[in-house]
C-alpha cells in the first residue's frame, strides 16, 4: 500500500490514504473501516456478531466495525484491503490481489 500513513488521533489510530480508511482501538480492540455499502452487507451477514455498520449515519456511510480478536486472519486482511481499495486511486488499488 503506497502513501499510507499512521497518526496518533483521538485516542485511536487512524490509517490515512487521502481519506481515513480505517481506525484501530487499541484498548477496546476494534478495527473501524470504511467499506463500500455492498461488502458491508455481505460481511455483516456472514458475521454479523463480528463485523456489524457504526451506529446511526457513519454506519449508512459505509463505516463498520470489525472485532480482530474474533475474526479469521484472512477475513480481517480480505476486510482492510478492501477499505483501502475504496479510498485508493484505481491505479494503486488494482495491483492488490485479495
Amino acid at each position: 500500500m503506497k502513501k499510507l500513513t499512521k497518526n496518533l488521533i483521538l485516542e485511536r489510530t487512524p490509517f490515512v490514504f487521502e481519506k481515513i480508511f480505517a481506525t484501530l482501538d487499541t484498548e477496546k480492540q476494534i478495527v473501524v473501516l470504511k467499506l463500500s455499502l455492498v461488502h458491508q452487507t455481505v460481511f455483516h451477514q456472514m458475521s454479523d456478531a463480528m463485523v456489524y455498520p457504526v451506529e446511526g449515519v457513519w454506519g449508512k456511510q459505509g463505516w463498520t466495525k470489525v472485532l480482530p480478536p474474533l475474526v479469521n486472519k484472512m477475513i480481517l486482511h480480505e476486510l482492510v484491503v478492501l477499505a483501502y481499495c475504496h479510498v485508493a486511486p484505481k491505479n494503486l488499488s488494482a495491483n492488490l490481489a485479495l
